[in-house]
């Protein structure tokens, strides 16, 4: 008995997607080094045991399988104890660090600072001398100065004196998020800067930065504007000129990422870059030459790590494809992967990371079967010659075919991870992506020609102006239509879901187009099975009469939700954005509650007013940053148009209060029958006893602590307060929701329910 497909080629493509789940499972669960290590060295031993049998056979036989699995199972397990290794170093600093008022930092800028309108940021790799205290944070710093003095570039050394701003991972769609996963620790805003020296960066980084310099002038002046602000955004992933305008319109259709150098971006160029060296190198190690040229435009267009990866998996990539299989570059790109995982744990979830990969395996697995679509449906068309249909193939390959297969899978990705999703995407997408290749090799082209002489690369510029002009444009019109873009409460889980499941039918296509009416049937029940235990779902929530208190979002934008036994629906969401706060009051499928009122706070001013503009059915009971957006209804039972101590909502048996505020924030009251409980929102215990409100606390049954809560505060002053020599009488149950995945709260007015996972 053979297989079709040899052991050792499985093998070698299930290995790295064992590490990769070890490396994934070690960070999601909480299991300690001995456990993982005690699991490594039993499959190890099992693994021997049955591997010593497999020898006895030839043929395939069942404990040849288990060998292979507890093989796969030994690797999972070592990757597992290799992370937990990696990463409980930084388990301890993971909470939050309390830094001085103001430091004093001195180091070397990493990259070229980044200019923009009114604002200019610097990456500082702080000084770390074996004679000299180390800074008190982990990671770089990230300086936003909004008037600097002096010009400043990559490898000058100053010093930055001024406040920190720790920086905390959040969601994945917060900005801080995004900081931390790039390698910063800390933000200054506005810090005072001192020269100290030049030249102190890698050599070759400072040619290729000021060749990158030179580059930009040149975009810049053989294209007009504003379509040179986008050049240089797609060609040298430089931002900084693009129009506010022309930037949100990029992001309201789904178009962002052709923007600037982005993983997916990148992944996309490499297989461009591919295809031309192809007919420029028509030898089978002339893809291996594109190699040094791909880590070079990394560097080029910036370096930041997520780049980088890219050119690292892209260059796994075209070495596997230059074996001479697709397969081989499947594996290959596994293979960087887990490389780049091993390396960097964290890596894992790093949304450049997540999309970069999932693009390059869409143009893999999709680009060629699209290609034999579109070629058998030309060949219908008996009119069009043969080489005519040809290089109408060759065309769509290069101009279309290629983004859209990168598109399959970073669609989700996207919005999951940025909570928004454009309803007219498909359409902008379709529109704009058989200009993209024009732009990207025609924009390189018409540099390299502006290098040696200018007015060349200005007339090669003019042959392709027309693409980036037709692209804004285009994305422009789209962006103004009113449903173009929406809220996407999707989350990672369920992208991946999504993903996974659009993998594995396209891997089983050939099996499922051979089912029977037989297994029709019984795929059928099954679909059944959970459609009833969604309505049986359903039916529960709606007989629950209990209070439930639901937290979601981040430490640093949380998300409230109260359902009262009534089914009434209230949200608390300091720091949303306007798309999230949409979602809020949004009706979905089987939901048994309705939104009664909502208290969402927005970072920025234009998003309250936006929001108010593009929202027309408003609860009776909302208030935007604290404030009734319509204060001639009836706001509240109180008649109060501001959310202010005193603030009294009474929905049903539950009754909501706003009992004390300190500058910007607000504490909150939930009562019902015989539950109290109280949510601080970061106002600390210090400022609740400036104001007199310790009340609060001895009323409380249950204290909810969040990200901005200081926990070791809570604990201190309860222990003094209600604890005596020998026991504690009376004392509230503080529970810190930041340590818990999506907890809830249930309660029938006596007891409490409490639900989460660490």
């Amino acid at each position: 008995m053979t297989n079709d497909n040899p052991p050792p080629a499985r093998i070698n493509t299930f290995l790295p997607g064992a590490i990769l789940a070890g490396i994934w499972t070690a960070q999601k669960l909480n299991l300690s080094m001995p456990a993982w290590l005690g699991a490594a060295f039993s499959s190890l031993l099992l693994f021997l045991i049955a591997n010593k049998k497999a020898k006895n056979y030839v043929l395939e036989q069942p404990v040849k399988r288990v060998s292979r699995g507890l093989f796969l199972l030994t690797f999972f397990c070592a990757a597992g104890t290799w992370t937990v290794l990696n990463t409980s170093g930084n388990a301890a600093s993971a909470g939050p660090t309390p830094l001085p008022e103001e430091i004093t930092v001195s180091g070397v800028i990493q990259q070229p600072p980044e200019i923009r309108t009114n604002r200019t940021y610097f990456e500082i790799r702080p000084d770390r001398s074996p004679g000299q205290d180390p800074p008190p944070f982990s990671g770089n710093v990230m300086a936003v100065v909004y008037w600097a003095e002096e010009s400043y570039q990559y490898g000058d050394r100053i010093s930055l004196t001024g406040k920190p701003t720790l920086i905390r991972a959040g969601s994945p769609a917060s900005y801080f998020r995004y900081l931390r996963q790039q390698g910063f620790g800390v933000m200054m805003y506005s810090p005072r800067i001192e020269k100290l020296s030049e030249n102190n960066g890698n050599p070759l980084f400072t040619l290729i930065f000021r060749l990158r310099a030179l580059l930009l002038e040149k975009v810049y002046r053989i294209y007009p504007a504003p379509e040179n602000a986008l050049m240089a955004g797609i060609l040298l992933g430089d931002e900084s000129r693009i129009p506010s305008d022309i930037e949100d319109a990029f992001q309201r259709t789904g178009t962002a990422h052709v923007v600037a150098i982005s993983g997916a971006n990148f992944a996309v160029l490499t297989w461009l870059l591919m295809k031309m060296i192809h007919l420029l190198i028509p030898r089978w190690w002339g893809q291996l030459t594109l190699i040094p040229v791909v880590f070079f435009y990394a560097v080029l267009t910036g370096g930041n790590p997520a780049i980088l990866r890219a050119a690292l998996m892209g260059s796994f990539t075209i070495f596997g494809l230059t074996l001479g299989r697709k397969t081989n570059g499947i594996r290959s790109l596994l293979w960087s992967i887990t490389a780049i995982a091993l390396f960097n744990p964290g890596a894992l979830f790093e949304i450049s990371l997540q999309l970069s990969a999932t693009a390059t395996i869409g143009i893999l697995l999709f680009k060629d079967p699209m290609r034999r679509l579109v070629t058998r449906l030309l060949s219908r068309i008996p009119v069009i010659p043969e080489t005519i249909q040809e290089r109408i193939v060759e065309l769509t390959d290069e101009l279309l075919l290629i983004s859209i297969a990168a598109q399959i899978f970073t669609v989700w990705i996207s919005a999951a991870a940025f909570h928004q999703i454009s309803l007219i995407s498909l359409f902008a997408n379709l529109l704009i992506t058989p200009f993209q290749s024009i732009i990207m090799l025609g924009g390189l082209f018409s540099l390299l020609c502006g290098m040696v002489f200018e007015p060349a690369g200005a007339l090669a510029a003019a042959f392709v102006w027309p693409a980036p002009a037709f692209t804004i444009r285009a994305v422009r019109f789209c962006a103004g239509i009113p449903w173009a873009s929406g809220y996407a409460g999707i989350s990672a889980g369920t992208a991946w879901l999504i993903i996974g499941t659009l993998l594995l039918a396209w891997i089983r296509r050939d099996r499922m187009r051979q089912w029977d009416r037989e297994k029709l049937a019984q795929r059928g029940l099954i679909l059944l099975f959970f459609l009833n235990i969604l309505l049986w779902k359903t039916a529960l929530e709606l007989s629950d009469t209990r209070l439930r208190v639901t937290f979601s979002g981040s430490a640093a934008s949380p998300q409230i939700q109260i359902r009262t036994p009534q089914h009434q629906i209230f949200w608390i969401a300091p720091g949303s954005t306007n798309y999230a706060a949409k979602d809020m009051l949004t009706m979905h499928w089987l939901e048994t509650g309705r939104v009664a009122g909502a208290f969402i706070d927005f970072p920025e001013k234009w998003m309250r007013a936006e929001f108010i503009e593009t929202t027309s059915d408003l609860p009776a009971h909302i208030y935007l940053n604290g404030i009734h957006p319509q204060p001639g209804l009836d706001t509240a039972a109180n008649g109060l148009a501001q959310l202010k101590p005193g603030f009294h909502l009474q929905a049903g048996t539950v009754g909501l209060d706003v009992p004390v505020t300190y500058l910007k924030r607000r504490g909150w009251q939930v009562h019902y029958g015989n539950l109290h409980i109280f949510i601080p929102m970061g106002i600390s215990m210090k400022n609740i006893q400036k104001l007199g409100r310790e009340d609060l606390i001895a009323s409380a049954n249950l204290i909810l602590l969040g990200g901005d809560d200081d926990i070791l505060e809570w604990e201190k002053y309860l222990q003094k307060v209600f604890c005596g020599e020998t026991q504690c009488s009376a004392a509230p149950l503080i529970f810190n929701y930041t340590q818990y995945g999506e907890p809830k709260i249930y309660s029938d007015g006596q007891k409490i329910w409490l639900f989460g996972k660490k």
